[in-house]
């Protein structure tokens, strides 16, 4: 499996990073976004270039079961506002 793993952006008015990988296996592809609020990293005690790759490497380990879907979305924050507003953002926001 290819994977391309895109900039790692940061949301200055919103404290949030956030990226696209794509996934490719021969003639299928798939889109993961992913988005992580500051709060979520500062509670974890963890650096946005190392959860970037940590949640690769998760999907990653899903194998095939990827392609089932065309886009993905994986919203990291501490509360479940936070979770609606990551996953509002990329769906309104970012293209896949």
């Amino acid at each position: 499996m290819e994977i391309k793993k895109g900039p790692l952006h940061k949301e200055f008015h919103n404290g949030t990073y956030w990226a696209r990988v794509y996934f490719k296996l021969k003639d299928r592809e798939s889109k993961l976004l992913i988005c992580g609020s500051e709060e979520y990293f500062n509670d974890n005690d963890i650096k946005p270039e190392v959860w970037y790759q940590n949640v690769v490497e998760k999907w990653k380990a899903f194998g095939d079961k990827i392609f089932k879907k065309e886009v993905h979305y994986d919203v990291y924050a501490i509360s479940d506002k936070g979770k609606i507003n990551g996953l509002d953002f990329l769906q309104n926001k970012i293209k896949p």
